[in-house]
């Protein structure tokens, strides 16, 4: 069968006419039939960029996730409850607990039989995205929580002026004595980037910055700012923010702002379920979240 850029030049009543000559020729249901294996994608799934934000630790077996702090500067750690809150830091040591974060799904025998696709393999890759979900969930929380308790909140009025995003980046430096390394903010809020502006005093500026708005035209999304990598984080599948639209985070290296303890990493497990007649599948990871110096984070917030 012809490929469909083979097609691309042809109207609808062409595409039509070459798709009855393959049906009614040899195995001709069979070549058509087996363009629809897959199914249709009626999204992207959600993949998880809040790891790139923290070290990650893999513990040992029965090793304690206690690791090294300050006790000039607070930290926050997530509860089992996923609620943040300060621990108590002691001789410079700070221990957590681990939870498991976990994604299920069941898919019913006879729904398999009603699709040409892999029923199992497309509910296991959704559900596999709902627990990455639960992963940027947590971590933006600890560090929304952590952001406020050292560092005053910068505000830029309007819009994500640059020079607020230097000052926040410049507060992060001193802080820890090395540069800043990462900006998140959500995809909407990342529009700011497009078009540079400074404010001074009750008035604004534009800055051209060739190289930066030609990368940005090419690629439609801007890498880098500042010296900074721009994370941005989407919205959930439901269409809910994981973070605020006038929310923006400036962090230090990984190392310097928290750790992400892994017992164990994402394990997948099925199991039949005869009484139901149906297939069960579970994604569960067990991990601790931590942001050791929250001076390492400044907030700005778009007021």
């Amino acid at each position: 069968m012809r490929k469909i850029a083979q097609f691309d030049k042809l109207s609808s009543v062409q595409i039509e006419a070459e798709l009855n000559r393959i049906y009614k020729g040899t195995n001709g249901l069979e070549k058509i039939a087996a363009l629809s294996l897959s199914p249709l994608q009626e999204d992207v799934l959600y993949e998880s960029r809040i790891r790139q934000c923290f070290a990650e630790y893999k513990l040992s077996p029965g090793e304690e996730a206690v690791f090294d702090g300050d006790v000039r500067v607070p930290s926050v750690a997530l509860s089992v409850e996923g609620l943040p809150y300060v621990p108590s830091t002691k001789s410079n040591r700070i221990r957590i607990d681990t939870y498991a974060i976990s994604a299920a799904a069941m898919v019913r025998w006879e729904e398999a039989t009603y699709r040409k696709f892999d029923m199992l393999s497309w509910t296991s890759d959704r559900a596999k995205s709902s627990l990455l979900e639960q992963e940027d969930t947590r971590g933006m929380a600890i560090i929304d929580a952590a952001s406020t308790i050292y560092n005053p909140v910068i505000t830029s009025t309007g819009k994500l002026f640059v020079d607020k995003l230097a000052l926040a980046k410049a507060v992060v430096s001193s802080n820890l004595r090395t540069p800043a390394v990462r900006v998140v903010m959500s995809d909407v809020r990342a529009a700011d980037l497009a078009v540079l502006q400074a404010s001074t005093g009750s008035d604004t500026t534009t800055i051209f910055a060739p190289a930066m708005q030609d990368e940005l035209l090419k690629k439609g999304v801007q890498g880098n700012i500042l010296g900074m990598e721009v994370i941005t984080i989407p919205k959930r599948q439901d269409g809910t923010s994981i973070i605020s639209d006038n929310s923006v985070y400036v962090l230090g290296p990984a190392e310097l702002v928290g750790v992400m303890a892994i017992r164990a990493d994402l394990e997948v497990r099925t199991q039949p379920a005869v009484l139901q007649n149906s297939d069960i599948i579970n994604f569960t990871e067990y991990l601790g979240w931590l942001v050791r110096y929250s001076k390492g984070i400044q907030k700005i917030t778009i007021g």
